[in-house]
């Protein structure tokens, strides 16, 4: 019988508790009133944009990105680069909020706060 040498158990330290993660937000498919307002060098007061259609929140997001950069760059804020989507519950919906990163016509580069609101 041959016998392997084990090494030998090294105490690990004991790892710091992790915050419980929010449950995902998820709304049921519906028709949804959204709004949408942009801060900053170029500020679009909010709107309402429209009732849509809503099966899937992240599919959502992801077809409405190229039509809010259609809207910022009609208003002044061209060739915008959007952030990350930072989805929060809200009364009876729930409100996106974004950044987009912009250029101007003259190779100025600026920032906008993004919110769009989905309600029922």
């Amino acid at each position: 019988m041959i016998c392997q040498r084990q090494a030998p158990q090294v105490p690990q330290p004991p790892q710091a508790p992790q915050p419980p993660q929010p449950p995902p937000i998820w709304l049921p498919p519906g028709n949804y009133n959204v709004t949408l307002c942009a801060d900053g060098t170029v500020t679009i007061p909010c709107q309402q944009v429209g009732t849509f259609p809503i099966h899937d929140l992240a599919k959502f997001e992801r077809a409405i990105s190229g039509t809010l950069s259609k809207v910022l760059s009609s208003n002044g804020a061209g060739n915008c680069a959007l952030g990350t989507w930072e989805v929060k519950a809200a009364a009876d919906g729930v409100d996106v909020n974004s950044s987009a990163t912009c250029t101007d016509h003259d190779g100025n580069t600026f920032s906008e706060s993004v919110l769009i609101g989905i309600r029922p």
